[in-house]
């Protein structure tokens, strides 16, 4: 988050509020300037996936967005973490990205 934060000191539409870890294996992130959302992300051992899940605000008489999704992870011969999503691997940022821009569009 603060990584992302500092990146867009000069876009407040673009900062998110904070993190909480009030969420069982898993975190959320807040953003309540407009358009506000709730993003959930959970890691699940078994299948050893990290699960998401956003609410988005459109705005008065817009209602909200809903949608989720997954990453895997894949443990590499050389003991790196690799992180998959619809099939092709994608790093931490680009994960962070594909995550957050699709949210923080009006």
């Amino acid at each position: 988050m603060d990584l992302w934060n500092a990146t867009y000191t000069d876009n407040p539409r673009k900062l998110i509020d904070g993190v909480f870890k009030n969420v069982p294996n898993g975190f959320k992130l807040h953003k309540s300037y407009y358009p506000s959302f709730d993003l959930y992300l959970v890691f699940d051992s078994q299948s050893q996936l990290i699960l998401y899940e956003f609410v988005k605000n459109k705005g008065m008489d817009l209602g909200s967005a809903k949608g989720k999704g997954q990453f895997r992870l894949q443990l590499a011969e050389d003991g790196n973490i690799y992180l998959l999503h619809s099939g092709k691997p994608v790093s931490f940022e680009e994960a962070s990205r594909l995550l957050l821009e699709p949210l923080l569009i009006s």
